[in-house]
């Protein structure tokens, strides 16, 4: 199991109480500091001896905290009689509702344990909207990415050329056992271009795990046809 265990800490530089003086320490608020004779800090009174800094949220992901109980995971609204008519999930990998924002929003914006599962084979109707139906290209082959690197290419924005794919690699001969993420450079094989810009060999503006596709052919169809990036989704049955 993996969760977020967050923490506080102080930053390390503030400002003196009631001005815009720069400091470190209480000592740059005293009178008789080189802070306190600059232009900025006229009007010295006894309570502006305050370095006031902000506290900066952190964290960071650890495999040795407890899990929530079963009855945690979901917050449920209940009828007279006992009976849960609506719930909503309530666990979110260990971010929790504060001052500082939801815990769902928290763990979108990080991202790590988040993944974004695309249908492959999806149509374009004629407004340029895709149309993931029952009726696509390719039957029940999808991509499973993140977005764990946030903006990956520095471009300013998160959006979907920042994606990277969980796929399989194949080295020595054999395929691993488990997923990675794709490469974030291109390999000695020509198969996997890394996850620039000019890795967008179709120009469909989605880098597509970074495949090489010939011109005559969709990083789509190279993907179906590569196998290592693509997975089926079998639903399990409920009871």
């Amino acid at each position: 199991m993996i969760s977020w265990a967050p923490a506080a800490m102080e930053a390390a530089t503030g400002l003196c109480n009631g001005t815009d003086v720069v400091c470190e320490s209480l000592a740059d608020c005293e009178e008789g500091s080189v802070a306190s004779v600059t232009a900025n800090f006229t009007g010295f009174q006894e309570w502006n001896k305050e370095c006031k800094k902000e506290t900066i949220r952190t964290g960071e992901w650890v495999t040795d905290k407890k899990g929530p109980e079963f009855e945690e995971l979901e917050r449920c609204e209940y009828n007279r009689v006992g009976l849960p008519t609506s719930c909503r999930l309530a666990y979110f990998c260990g971010f929790e509702d504060d001052a500082a924002g939801s815990a769902i929003e928290k763990m979108m914006s990080n991202a790590g344990t988040v993944w974004n599962v695309k249908a492959l084979g999806c149509s374009i109707d004629n407004e340029r909207r895709w149309l993931c139906t029952k009726k696509r290209t390719y039957d029940n082959q999808w991509l499973i990415r993140s977005l764990a690197r946030n903006d990956l290419n520095r471009d300013g924005v998160v959006d979907k050329l920042d994606y990277e794919c969980l796929y399989f690699p194949q080295e020595g001969g054999g395929m691993y056992s488990h997923p990675r993420r794709a490469p974030l450079a291109a390999g000695s094989a020509g198969v996997w271009l890394g996850m620039g810009g000019s890795s967008d060999v179709d120009g469909n503006g989605d880098v597509e795990c970074g495949i090489y596709a010939p011109e005559d052919i969709s990083q789509e169809k190279a993907l179906i046809d590569n196998k290592q990036a693509t997975f089926s989704l079998i639903p399990l049955p409920s009871y």
